[in-house]
Protein backbone atom coordinates (compact mmCIF):
# COMPACT_ATOMS: atom_id res chain seq x y z
CA UNK A 1 0.00 0.00 0.00
CA UNK A 2 1.13 3.26 -0.84
CA UNK A 3 1.47 6.18 1.99
CA UNK A 4 1.35 8.97 -0.64
CA UNK A 5 0.24 9.81 -3.83
CA UNK A 6 1.70 11.26 -6.86
CA UNK A 7 -0.25 14.36 -7.79
CA UNK A 8 -1.63 15.13 -3.96
CA UNK A 9 1.10 14.67 -2.03
CA UNK A 10 4.08 14.93 -4.46
CA UNK A 11 3.31 17.40 -7.13
CA UNK A 12 2.92 20.17 -4.35
CA UNK A 13 6.53 19.94 -2.99
CA UNK A 14 8.06 20.42 -6.64
CA UNK A 15 5.56 22.20 -8.25
CA UNK A 16 8.34 25.54 -7.52
CA UNK A 17 10.61 23.67 -10.18
CA UNK A 18 8.63 20.51 -11.89
CA UNK A 19 5.61 19.75 -13.29
CA UNK A 20 4.76 16.30 -13.41
CA UNK A 21 3.52 14.51 -16.93
CA UNK A 22 3.83 11.76 -18.38
CA UNK A 23 6.46 13.36 -20.65
CA UNK A 24 8.35 15.19 -18.12
CA UNK A 25 11.77 14.25 -16.35
CA UNK A 26 11.10 12.38 -14.28
CA UNK A 27 7.97 11.58 -15.52
CA UNK A 28 4.93 11.03 -14.04
CA UNK A 29 4.57 6.90 -13.92
CA UNK A 30 8.46 7.14 -12.40
CA UNK A 31 7.53 9.24 -9.67
CA UNK A 32 4.62 6.48 -8.26
CA UNK A 33 7.02 3.76 -8.94
CA UNK A 34 8.96 5.86 -6.50
CA UNK A 35 5.88 6.45 -3.66
CA UNK A 36 5.93 2.49 -4.02
CA UNK A 37 9.04 1.70 -3.65
CA UNK A 38 9.72 4.09 -0.52
CA UNK A 39 6.31 2.86 0.99
CA UNK A 40 7.71 -0.71 0.69
CA UNK A 41 11.04 0.56 1.98
CA UNK A 42 8.75 1.95 5.31
CA UNK A 43 6.92 -1.42 5.47
CA UNK A 44 10.11 -3.47 5.34
CA UNK A 45 11.48 -1.03 8.38
CA UNK A 46 8.64 -1.89 10.47
CA UNK A 47 8.13 -5.04 9.98
CA UNK A 48 11.59 -5.78 10.89
CA UNK A 49 11.14 -3.32 14.14
CA UNK A 50 8.31 -5.36 15.37
CA UNK A 51 5.32 -4.04 13.95
CA UNK A 52 2.58 -6.47 13.23
CA UNK A 53 0.19 -4.54 11.38
CA UNK A 54 2.06 -3.72 8.07
CA UNK A 55 1.19 -1.72 6.28
CA UNK A 56 0.36 1.07 8.53
CA UNK A 57 -3.27 1.84 9.05
CA UNK A 58 -4.05 4.22 11.98
CA UNK A 59 -5.35 7.70 10.93
CA UNK A 60 -2.17 9.44 12.81
CA UNK A 61 0.27 6.87 11.51
CA UNK A 62 -0.48 7.28 8.10
CA UNK A 63 -0.12 11.44 8.31
CA UNK A 64 3.30 10.94 9.39
CA UNK A 65 3.85 8.46 6.97
CA UNK A 66 2.55 10.10 4.06
CA UNK A 67 4.62 13.44 4.82
CA UNK A 68 7.98 11.09 4.94
CA UNK A 69 7.16 9.34 1.40
CA UNK A 70 6.36 12.09 0.22
CA UNK A 71 9.29 14.17 1.13
CA UNK A 72 11.64 11.19 0.20
CA UNK A 73 10.14 10.67 -3.36
CA UNK A 74 10.06 15.11 -3.89
CA UNK A 75 13.57 14.86 -3.22
CA UNK A 76 13.98 11.73 -5.49
CA UNK A 77 12.22 13.60 -7.91
CA UNK A 78 14.46 17.31 -7.92
CA UNK A 79 17.46 15.37 -8.06
CA UNK A 80 16.31 13.72 -11.22
CA UNK A 81 14.25 17.10 -12.76
CA UNK A 82 16.95 19.46 -11.85
CA UNK A 83 20.37 18.02 -12.10
CA UNK A 84 22.21 17.09 -8.95
CA UNK A 85 24.49 20.49 -9.43
CA UNK A 86 21.56 22.28 -9.21
CA UNK A 87 19.48 20.41 -6.81
CA UNK A 88 22.39 20.63 -4.63
CA UNK A 89 22.56 24.43 -4.76
CA UNK A 90 19.27 25.04 -3.87
CA UNK A 91 20.11 22.69 -0.55
CA UNK A 92 17.63 20.06 -1.51
CA UNK A 93 18.98 17.09 0.49
CA UNK A 94 19.20 19.54 3.77
CA UNK A 95 15.56 20.42 2.81
CA UNK A 96 14.26 16.72 2.25
CA UNK A 97 16.83 14.76 3.76
CA UNK A 98 15.27 13.34 6.30
CA UNK A 99 14.32 9.88 5.13
CA UNK A 100 17.22 7.39 6.41
CA UNK A 101 17.42 9.35 9.72
CA UNK A 102 13.40 8.74 9.70
CA UNK A 103 14.42 4.41 8.95
CA UNK A 104 17.18 4.39 10.74
CA UNK A 105 15.32 6.01 13.92
CA UNK A 106 12.40 3.51 13.70
CA UNK A 107 14.85 0.39 13.08
CA UNK A 108 16.74 1.61 16.23
CA UNK A 109 13.57 1.91 18.25
CA UNK A 110 14.18 5.61 18.73
CA UNK A 111 10.81 7.02 16.77
CA UNK A 112 7.40 4.71 17.07
CA UNK A 113 4.29 4.59 15.33
CA UNK A 114 1.76 6.43 17.38
CA UNK A 115 -1.33 4.26 16.85
CA UNK A 116 0.27 0.57 17.38
CA UNK A 117 3.43 -0.54 19.21
CA UNK A 118 5.99 -3.38 18.18
CA UNK A 119 5.82 -7.00 19.46
CA UNK A 120 7.56 -6.74 22.47
CA UNK A 121 8.52 -8.72 25.45
CA UNK A 122 11.12 -9.56 28.09
CA UNK A 123 13.42 -12.79 28.24
CA UNK A 124 12.58 -13.02 32.37
CA UNK A 125 15.02 -12.89 34.87
CA UNK A 126 18.25 -13.40 34.83
CA UNK A 127 20.45 -14.49 38.18
CA UNK A 128 23.56 -13.14 38.77
CA UNK A 129 25.55 -14.35 41.98
CA UNK A 130 27.93 -11.13 42.74
CA UNK A 131 30.12 -10.88 46.05
CA UNK A 132 29.40 -7.79 48.49
CA UNK A 133 31.36 -5.58 50.46
CA UNK A 134 32.28 -8.16 53.28
CA UNK A 135 33.29 -10.80 50.60
CA UNK A 136 29.87 -13.29 50.74
CA UNK A 137 28.34 -14.69 48.14
CA UNK A 138 24.67 -12.43 47.75
CA UNK A 139 22.44 -12.94 44.82
CA UNK A 140 21.01 -10.14 42.50
CA UNK A 141 18.22 -10.27 40.14
CA UNK A 142 17.97 -8.10 37.28
CA UNK A 143 15.56 -7.99 34.33
CA UNK A 144 17.16 -7.61 30.71
CA UNK A 145 14.30 -6.77 28.40
CA UNK A 146 15.12 -8.56 24.65
CA UNK A 147 14.83 -5.34 22.87
CA UNK A 148 13.69 -5.41 19.00
CA UNK A 149 15.40 -8.43 18.22
CA UNK A 150 13.08 -11.26 19.44
CA UNK A 151 13.36 -14.96 21.12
Amino acid sequence: MAYATTTDDVQPLVAVYLTLTTTSVPTLAQVGRWVDETSARIDSALRAAGYTDVPATGTTDLVMLRGMVANEVARKALLVGLGYDQANKLGINDLFGGFAAFIKSINDGDEVLVDQSPTVGTIGMIQAGVYGRESVPTTRTRCYPYGRWGW
